[in-house]
């Protein structure tokens, strides 16, 4: 089942000197989540900026997020479970 979010979320994240980003701990709706696996990433140009996405699994539940530079947010996208 996908569930559509599409809410701001408090990411903590690593940005490498190779330019990657790797995620760490999100919270949303007042609980953190960490210990997940970044399964993959995918990076969707929107005209001069960019949206980095991460496909997130923490036990049986998928958490698709990207971050968008063009208001340096990060967003819960969907839920997959």
């Amino acid at each position: 089942m996908i569930k559509v979010i599409n809410e701001k979320i408090g990411m903590l994240a690593a940005f490498q000197l190779d330019g990657t980003i790797l995620p760490l701990l999100f919270s949303w709706q007042g609980q953190k989540h960490r210990g997940f696996e970044v399964i993959a990433t995918r990076n969707v140009p929107e005209g001069q900026f960019m949206k980095f996405y991460f496909d997130l699994k923490l036990a049986d539940t998928m958490y698709e997020v990207y971050f968008y530079t063009k208001q340096s947010i990060w967003v819960l996208s969907k839920i997959h479970s």
